[in-house]
């Protein structure tokens, strides 16, 4: 049996990879929102990544839940034709 922290895991890839991971597995999603339908149990721990204060409580319950692995979903990214995208710096969108 392993310990698998799913970060940003409540919709998609992360989602799909959740449900498959191996039976008796014990499985960590945290995310900003509960996942959509699993088919198996898994714990939830909300957080929001862009907050300071999210973070440091996510390394606390990552210490107590002790992962094997750790899977990042978390960041999204850009939707739609990668040549049409006009990226820029959103650093400061995140400094509250």
């Amino acid at each position: 049996m392993k310990n698998w922290a799913l970060i940003g895991a409540s919709r998609g890839l992360g989602r799909a990879v959740a449900d498959a991971l191996p039976a008796g597995d014990r499985i960590l999603i945290v995310a900003r929102k509960e996942p959509l339908e699993l088919k198996r149990e898994a714990e939830f721990f909300r957080a929001d990544l862009a907050k300071s204060e999210d973070r440091e409580k996510l390394i606390v319950k990552l210490k107590e839940f002790a992962p094997d692995n750790v899977i990042d979903f978390a960041a999204g990214g850009p939707y739609g034709d990668f040549a049409q995208k006009n990226f820029k710096d959103r650093s400061e969108e995140h400094t509250s």
